[in-house]
C-alpha cells in the first residue's frame, strides 16, 4: 500500500493534479508477478475509477517474477477478477533488461521496453 501511495502521489504532482472530468489520468507501472503489493494496487485503481481515469498498466521485468509478458499475463489475470471495472484496460509489457542492459540501444530504432516507454512518455505530454 506504501507503494501505491507514493505512486499516486507522484502522479498527482507530475500531472500538477490535473484532471479530467474530475478524474486523475493514472498509468500503473507493475511488477504484478513479483509480489502481492500490485495486485492490490490494481484492484484499488480499478475500483476508485470514480477518481481515477486508467490510461493503461505496463509492466517490467523482476528478478524472482519473471520477464515484462510474465508480469503482464498477471495484471491482465488480476484485471479479468475485477470484472466490468477492469473492462477495456490497456496492459503494455515493458522492458525485460535492466536499464544499464537497455542504455546502449537507446538511440535505435526500437529497444527492450520501447512500446511502454512511448505510450508513458506520449500520455505525459497530453498534460505538458
Amino acid at each position: 500500500m506504501k507503494k501505491l501511495f507514493i505512486l499516486l502521489s507522484a502522479v498527482c504532482i507530475l500531472t500538477s493534479c490535473n484532471v479530467v472530468s474530475n478524474k486523475v489520468d493514472i498509468i500503473l507501472d507493475s511488477d504484478a508477478n513479483n509480489e502481492l503489493d500490485d495486485q492490490h494496487a490494481i484492484a484499488y485503481m480499478l475500483l476508485n475509477q470514480d477518481y481515477f481515469r486508467v490510461l493503461a498498466i505496463t509492466t517490467n521485468a523482476t528478478h524472482n517474477g519473471g520477464d515484462a509478458t510474465k508480469q503482464a499475463t498477471e495484471a491482465e489475470r488480476v484485471v479479468k477478477l475485477m470484472g466490468d471495472y477492469g473492462k477495456d484496460i490497456r496492459i503494455i509489457p515493458g522492458a525485460t533488461g535492466s536499464y544499464e542492459e537497455i542504455r546502449p540501444t537507446l538511440s535505435n530504432d526500437q529497444y527492450d521496453g520501447q512500446v511502454a516507454v512511448d505510450f508513458i512518455i506520449n500520455a505525459a505530454n497530453k498534460h505538458s
